[in-house]
Formats: C-alpha cells, structure tokens, sequence
C-alpha cells in the first residue's frame, strides 16, 4: 500500500499565512498550484516590461527544495528571475508551470530544465520572455522529448504553400 500524496491549489498570499504548516507537510505533498491571486495584465512581448502589471518576483523560493515528492508545481503570475539548482533534485517532477521574467537567463534554466529526469510538460505561456528566448527554449526542450505550452508561439510548418 503507498500513502497518497497532498494537492495544495492556494493563492499566494493564502500560501503566504499557511507556510510553516505546509512545509512542514512538505514531504506529503506531490502538487502544488500558488497563483497570484491580483488579476495580472499582460502588455504586448514586444513591450520590454519586466513583470506584466500587477505581476510579483519570487525572490526567496529556497524553501521550495523541501517538497522532495513533488509530481507537479505551477506558479500563475508569480515569476522568477531565475530557476534555482535544487530544481534537478525534483526526480518525480512531471508537470510544471513557471513564469519566467523578461531578464531570465535562459541558457542557465535550460541546464536545469534538462537535468530534471521526470520533466516531460512545461506550461511557460506566462512568461515575459522575448520572442527569440521563447522560440530557442521551445525549440531546444521539444528536442529533448519536454512538450512545451505556449499561447504565444505559432508553431507554422516550414512548407507553407501546398500542392495538391
């Protein structure tokens, strides 16, 4: 018999006020959904906003390498500048959702990102990153067997006239 693993689907600031208690769970739990819970506006790519509007960093996530059993992590108007190491010790991570900020390293959460041996969905449509940052992130997880969500990317196929 194996022990069934915790949801958490909470707000930020919710998140925020209960923290101690779910950390100290942490190890019981294998999905974790934090949304900010402040309607986010989001400007067009091209505008070079870091954050969209009402948009807020997670500055100190340390506290997140405690949820060893994690299966599935979303974070939904809540970004990060950058993905921290301890993201690799995630063996059972499947699915996860991060918002990157405009100034993401993404060559530097690439190396993560593909360390991460359970890792086979990422949802980044949140994320404020440049269109080129996009594409060379897309391009470089699918490769790797990663599918990527991303309402922003069209996905054209390289044949655009056909012949019949």
């Amino acid at each position: 018999m194996t022990d069934s693993l915790d949801s958490y689907y909470i707000s930020y600031e919710e998140f925020s006020l209960k923290k101690r208690a779910i950390l100290s769970n942490s190890k019981k739990v294998g999905s974790l959904y934090i949304y900010n819970d402040i309607n986010t506006f989001y400007p067009p790519l091209t505008d070079e906003s870091e954050l969209p509007v009402n948009g807020i960093f997670l500055n100190d996530i340390g506290d997140f390498k405690k949820f060893v059993n994690l299966k599935q992590f979303y974070l939904e108007g809540l970004f990060l500048k950058e993905l921290p190491d301890f993201f690799i010790s995630f063996k059972k991570l499947e699915r996860m959702q991060i918002c990157f900020s405009r100034s993401t390293d993404v060559k530097k959460a690439l190396s993560i990102l593909l360390k991460m041996p359970s890792l086979n969905y990422l949802d980044i449509n949140s994320s404020r990153l440049s269109e080129d940052k996009r594409d060379y992130l897309i391009k470089e997880l699918t490769s790797n067997g990663i599918k990527v969500f991303d309402y922003f990317t069209l996905h054209e196929p390289k044949n655009r006239l056909r012949t019949h």
